[in-house]
C-alpha cells in the first residue's frame, strides 16, 4: 500500500496537478471526455467470499476484487513467479492486500496500479465506503446504500502529462495514475 501511496503522492506534485481533488469535481464529473463505468450489478455477492483488495491511504473507502477476476488479469501481464504465488494461495481464507505480491516481486509493484485500473474500467469491483465487513458473516452493512453503483473515470491532460481519474458519481476520488510524462 505504501508503494500506491508514494506514486499517489507524487501525481499531485505534478504542475497544475496542486489539489489533485479538482478532478472529481461536479463539472469534471460531467465533461465530455468523462466515462461512466457500471459496477458490477453483482457487487454485493463479492463480499460473500474473500478477494483481492486495495485501500485509501486514509481508510476512506476499500476496492475489493474477485480473485478469479485479478488472477484472469495477472495471468495476462505477470512473471510466473507472481502467478505461482497468487494460485497457492487460492482458495483466499482472508482478504488480500493485493501489495502482498509486490513484497515478494519488485516487478509486480510497478504494474499495480494499472491492473487496479483494468478491474475498474471492467466495472470488476465492489467500492466499499465502510471498508469493513464480514464475509458471510454479517447481513450487509447500512452503509451499503452508499456503495456506487457507478464509477466516473476523469481523463486529464496538463502541461507536461496525462492521466486518468477514477471516482465516484458523488466526488470521492477513488484513484488517479499518471498514463504519460512529457519533456
Amino acid at each position: 500500500m505504501k508503494f500506491a501511496a508514494a506514486a499517489i503522492l507524487i501525481l499531485s506534485a505534478l504542475p497544475g496537478r496542486a489539489d489533485a481533488d479538482d478532478s472529481c469535481t461536479k463539472r469534471e464529473l460531467r465533461a465530455r471526455g468523462t466515462t461512466t463505468i457500471t459496477v458490477d450489478p453483482a457487487r454485493h455477492e463479492m463480499r460473500k467470499q474473500f478477494g483481492y483488495y486495495f485501500a485509501d491511504s486514509q481508510l476512506r473507502f476499500v476496492l475489493f476484487f474477485k480473485p478469479e477476476d485479478v488472477l484472469a488479469l495477472v495471468e495476462k501481464r505477470e512473471q510466473q513467479e507472481v502467478i505461482d504465488a497468487m494460485r497457492r494461495d487460492l482458495p483466499l481464507d482472508r482478504d488480500t492486500d493485493l501489495f502482498k505480491y509486490a513484497l515478494r516481486n519488485s516487478h509486480f509493484e510497478h504494474h499495480v496500479t494499472y491492473l487496479l485500473t483494468d478491474l475498474l474500467d471492467a466495472g470488476k469491483v465492489f467500492v466499499d465506503i465502510s471498508g469493513v465487513h464480514h464475509p458471510g458473516k454479517a447481513p450487509p452493512d447500512p452503509n451499503d446504500q452508499i456503495d456506487p453503483l457507478v464509477i466516473k473515470r476523469v481523463n486529464w491532460a496538463i502541461r507536461g502529462a496525462d492521466g486518468r481519474t477514477y471516482c465516484t458519481d458523488f466526488g470521492l476520488k477513488l484513484l488517479e495514475v499518471t498514463d504519460t510524462i512529457y519533456d
